[in-house]
């Protein structure tokens, strides 16, 4: 996340309901916070997304909170952000774009309709069944002794 121009570790949301996640983010403190959105603030969507190396985080968020808040639909976008690099070489100026590969992932209580059904990037909420049979892995292996 930027703002004003300095990276942030700590989560906050703009007026477009997104939450923007960088390599320095807090994993934790971002899932809190989202939980937070979604139960207490009532939030129906929430975006969340992430340039480069970010996407991993992006990705692994999303699925902790669909693990912890049932009937959350997943719309999932893969797209590229294009930015100018300017670079001196031999009192010459090299201009070029650089392609930074973005993820952003929407999640909401909102029943897509069935355009964004159909999307590639849609993914059903998970069943109680299933976010059951998650949590019951994740204890699995807490629980594990690795000696």
């Amino acid at each position: 996340m930027e703002k004003n121009g300095q990276e942030l570790k700590h989560p906050f949301i703009n007026p477009n309901n997104e939450i923007k996640i960088s390599e320095l983010t807090d994993v934790h403190e971002t899932i809190d916070f989202i939980i937070e959105l979604f139960t207490k603030k009532n939030y129906e969507t929430i975006i969340i997304s992430g340039l480069n190396k970010a996407i991993k985080k992006v990705v692994l968020i999303t699925e902790i909170i669909k693990s912890k808040i049932p009937g959350l639909h997943q719309i999932n976008e893969i797209n590229s952000l294009y930015k100018q690099n300017s670079i001196g070489v031999n009192n010459d100026e090299i201009s070029n774009e650089i392609a930074m590969p973005r993820m952003s992932i929407k999640l909401t209580f909102i029943e897509p309709n069935e355009e964004e059904k159909n999307y590639l990037g849609y993914q059903r909420p998970l069943n109680m069944l299933e976010v059951n049979l998650i949590n019951k892995y994740k204890n699995n292996i807490n629980n594990e002794d690795y000696e």
